[in-house]
């Protein structure tokens, strides 16, 4: 076995792994969807299985819940809020709600350092993203 030089070449390897699993391809249809992305991102969507769409391209989120995720954006403190929607909100009230404007899904949430500083505001940052999580079943 090789040495691998970077973390993109040992995602490749693995998702080429993916692809020629027997035991994944077992009573299964359609092409293996091992993801795709930024190898050094600093969040990271894992879907349960492929739905149609992707089972055809072999590319994840580019059927109906893909296309949810283009017109969702997470709003993650009140500079945030109010930057993007043009409008002062108190995210302490609206936290862990959506509100939908324009055609699309905004989701609220605590800005990430007040959630290190503050444990009570990490407890509630956490319930937020367990509650997105539900979305994508």
């Amino acid at each position: 076995m090789h040495a691998v030089s970077s973390k993109k070449e040992l995602l490749e390897e693995e998702a080429e792994k993916i692809r020629r699993c027997r035991i994944c391809k077992q009573n299964k249809s359609g092409l293996a969807v091992p993801g795709e992305g930024n190898p050094n991102a600093k969040i990271m969507f894992v879907g349960e299985a492929p739905g149609r769409e992707e089972s055809l391209t072999g590319r994840p989120f580019v059927g109906r819940s893909g296309k949810f995720l283009t017109k969702l954006i997470v709003l993650m403190g009140n500079v945030a809020a109010k930057g993007v929607l043009a409008k002062s909100f108190m995210v302490c009230e609206m936290h862990s709600k959506t509100l939908k404007e324009k055609g699309r899904y905004y989701f609220f949430t605590f800005h990430p350092a007040a959630a290190l500083r503050f444990p009570r505001i990490r407890n509630l940052t956490e319930k937020d993203f367990r509650k997105l999580a539900k979305w994508f079943p």
